[in-house]
């Protein structure tokens, strides 16, 4: 999978925009779950308040893109789940 396919992925699953950072401004990424290649490495991971937090590293992007969906489907999934019993809106 690439960027390109991960985008189509997330938007068929009705994955809010808002949740993830692809590429585009920095400033774009706060409280977003990120995804960057940096050299040889690509990089996953939540960006709040200039911190990255559980980073992890992966030799090629079909591997980085499968944990951004991964994690983007868990969060839908507790998102919705809190929605369902009334707790958010």
């Amino acid at each position: 999978m690439n960027i390109g396919e991960l985008e189509e992925l997330l938007e068929k699953d009705e994955i809010p925009y808002s949740w993830y950072y692809l590429y585009g401004p920095i400033y774009t990424k706060e409280q977003k779950t990120c995804m960057e290649k940096r050299g040889d490495t690509w990089s996953v991971y939540y960006f709040e308040r200039g911190l990255e937090s559980n980073v992890n590293n992966f030799d090629n992007e079909n591997d980085a893109c499968v944990e951004l969906y991964n994690r983007m489907i868990s969060e839908k999934a507790s998102f919705d789940k809190l929605r369902m019993e009334g707790k958010i809106r």
